[in-house]
């Protein structure tokens, strides 16, 4: 046996299902308790769309990040940071779908959302630029890509308050 035997997968597959069932009885408790539209609420359906994500069931999670979606813009608003985060959910579950497109205008919309709520210079906006490099690379857009990976670097740089483009022609080598 082993890592890669099938009885290890078998393993996984029941820690998987006894995951999506902790998380479906803490939904329950959650909407007795707090309500369906509260946001603790809508952090369970996005728990259970990554759980859901990791066994391949993309529109099973499409809908999980969907009503968490519709909960977060209900209750604390289109630009709150929380909803870009379920925009960025989306938008990486759908770059691992193969679904580029859909998962750029996704990043885009968490972007969009992170820079005004939070500021140009901001950790999570960085992150948001490497995602979008992530995907642009998975796409074949590699000038796009460094292009995101670059600004996600002079944030970081900015906020370290060191200089770390020299790391640069090694990821342009990456890239290539």
């Amino acid at each position: 046996m082993g890592k890669d035997h099938p009885f290890t997968a078998g393993t996984y597959n029941n820690i998987g299902m006894v995951m999506k069932a902790i998380y479906q009885k803490c939904l329950a408790i959650r909407e007795k308790s707090l309500g369906k539209d509260h946001p603790d609420t809508a952090t369970i359906y996005s728990n259970i769309g990554m759980t859901t994500k990791v066994k391949g069931d993309y529109d099973g999670a499409f809908e999980m990040y969907q009503k968490c979606l519709a909960i977060k813009e209900k209750s604390l608003g289109k630009d709150h940071p929380d909803t870009a985060t379920t925009y960025s959910n989306i938008g990486m579950m759908m770059s691992d779908k193969g679904d580029y497109d859909a998962a750029l205008e996704m990043l885009q919309k968490c972007l969009a959302i992170e820079k005004k709520s939070l500021g140009k210079d901001h950790p999570s906006t960085a992150t948001i630029y490497s995602n979008i490099g992530s995907v642009m690379h998975d796409k074949g857009d590699y000038d796009g890509a460094l292009e995101m990976l670059q600004k996600c670097l002079a944030i970081h740089e900015k906020l370290l308050g060191i200089r770390i483009t020299q790391t640069l022609p090694q990821l342009t080598t990456i890239l290539d």
